[in-house]
């Protein structure tokens, strides 16, 4: 499905008026999607950086729980919020 975006997106990128505030969207939405084709591609084949951070150890959220890092994110918070 993404191939297919590209595709389309490249062809109205192509065809579009030169200098055009849409077709300088589109441009951005083609990076964009061939970014995440190579994400998802990276993620289907195991290689690359993971999708989402891995969440915290019960370790990690008891110690931030009872000592929390000043001015920063807990991370037993950030991987609540990622589901």
């Amino acid at each position: 499905m993404h191939t297919q975006a590209a595709n389309l997106l490249f062809q109205i990128i192509e065809y579009g008026v030169k200098k055009s505030v849409e077709r300088r969207l589109d441009k951005l939405c083609l990076r964009a999607s061939k970014e995440r084709m190579e994400v998802l591609r990276n993620a289907a084949e195991g290689t690359g950086t993971p999708l989402v951070p891995p969440l915290p150890s019960e370790v990690t959220a008891r110690l931030e729980m009872a000592n929390p890092p000043p001015g920063g994110i807990m991370l037993s918070l950030v991987g609540c919020s990622l589901f």
